[in-house]
């Protein structure tokens, strides 16, 4: 079994009422999060997010460059 492939439930919506769940994919040589909600049946809620982890990884470096330079958590 392949930990990678495999859905992780990693908590809820603010509101509690949604589960989220990811899981990492490959899709054209590229990995992509794939991201859920889910409700207590364990229905997707809504459709399948999809992202890039290289664009995320970027978006992640930015939000740190912010906080370094203002000091503060956004």
């Amino acid at each position: 079994m392949n930990k990678f492939n495999e859905w992780l439930h990693t908590g809820e919506s603010e509101n509690g009422k949604l589960q989220v769940w990811c899981k990492i994919d490959t899709i054209d040589d590229e990995k992509h999060l794939k991201m859920q909600y889910r409700d207590d049946d364990g229905n997707c809620i809504g459709t399948t997010q999809i992202y890039p982890v290289n664009h995320i990884k970027l978006l992640n470096s930015l939000v740190d460059c912010y906080r370094m330079e203002y000091g503060w958590d956004i």
